[in-house]
């Protein structure tokens, strides 16, 4: 083995950027306190470590803490779950609005449909009416045309039965 000099500060931020890359922060190292307690006692500079979350040394983690955490995080997941909610009776709400506003319209549109269909209606009824009127009097005409004819007709073959009868 080769002697140099060791940085164990280097060696133990090394070890713990792997490991955090490794599991893409979905873990969290184990005995955090206990490596905070070590490193201060070597002198480790914990200057890289500012703004990441640290036990002090004075506060060992406790059951007490991870119920504090654990009691934390399910605050905050229901106040996210309350946030979600909300914004989604926002949107809800903003669908129900345009609903409605849409059935509104829809029901008008419906009420200028009924009106056009019923004068349509009377429209084609009067034509109907008309039409119909028009066809009685082509039939009366008719009626009268063939009746003046019949006459007509009957006059003559009388005429002729006259005629013939006179012969005889």
């Amino acid at each position: 083995m080769h002697q140099h000099d060791v940085r164990v500060e280097e060696l133990i931020a090394d070890n713990i950027a792997i490991i955090d890359e490794a599991v893409q922060g979905r873990s969290k190292l184990s005995f955090p306190s206990t490596i905070f307690r070590l490193c201060k006692e070597v002198g480790v500079s914990l200057a890289e470590f500012k703004g990441t979350e640290s036990i002090p040394v004075a506060r060992p983690i406790t059951a007490k803490i991870r119920k504090e955490k654990g009691d934390l995080a399910k605050e905050i997941e229901e106040i996210k779950k309350f946030q979600v909610n909300q914004t989604l009776m926002g949107f809800r709400s903003d669908l129900l609005d345009k609903m409605e506003e849409r059935i509104h319209e829809t029901r008008n549109e419906i009420i200028e449909m009924r009106g056009q269909i019923k004068e349509w209606t009377k429209n084609a009824l009067q034509e109907r009416h008309t039409t119909t009127g028009h066809i009685n009097k082509a039939i009366q005409t008719l009626s009268q045309f063939q009746h003046v004819r019949l006459q007509n007709l009957s006059m003559t073959m009388l005429q002729r039965i006259g005629t013939f009868s006179m012969e005889l």
